[in-house]
C-alpha cells in the first residue's frame, strides 16, 4: 500500500491518496478504523498536517492544485500512530510506579 501511496502522491492524485490512507487506517486499526482524513491525521505523531492539507485540498473551496511531495516525504515509513493520550509509558511515568515482584513500590 505504501508504494500506492508514492505513486499517488507523486502523481499529484489527491482523490487516489485519500482512498490509500484511509485504506491504510483500517489495516492500522481494524476494530476502529478512522471515518475520514481528519479522524486518521489525529491518530499520527507524522504527517498529520500534510495529510489535513489532502483533506482542505479535496473539500474546500479555493480549488488550488495539490502537490503530493509534502505527503509522502512525511509518510516514506507508513503510518505512525501516537501513544494513547494520557497513557503512563505516552507520559513517561511507567517507569516510575512499576513494582517490583513483591509488590513493593520501586524508588
Amino acid at each position: 500500500m505504501l508504494r500506492a501511496l508514492r505513486q499517488a502522491c507523486d502523481a499529484d492524485d489527491r482523490h487516489a491518496a485519500a482512498k490509500v490512507l484511509l485504506d491504510l487506517g483500517r489495516v492500522e486499526w481494524p476494530d476502529d478504523p478512522p471515518r475520514g482524513l481528519a479522524a486518521l491525521a489525529d491518530r499520527l505523531r507524522v504527517g498529520s498536517a500534510e495529510i489535513l492539507s489532502l483533506d482542505r485540498s479535496l473539500y474546500g473551496t479555493d480549488g488550488s492544485p495539490w502537490s503530493g511531495e509534502a505527503l509522502r516525504d512525511a509518510l516514506t515509513d507508513g503510518l505512525r500512530p501516537t501513544s494513547p493520550a494520557g497513557s503512563a509509558e505516552a507520559s513517561g511515568l511507567e517507569a516510575l510506579y512499576r513494582s517490583d515482584p513483591a509488590g513493593a513500590p520501586a524508588h
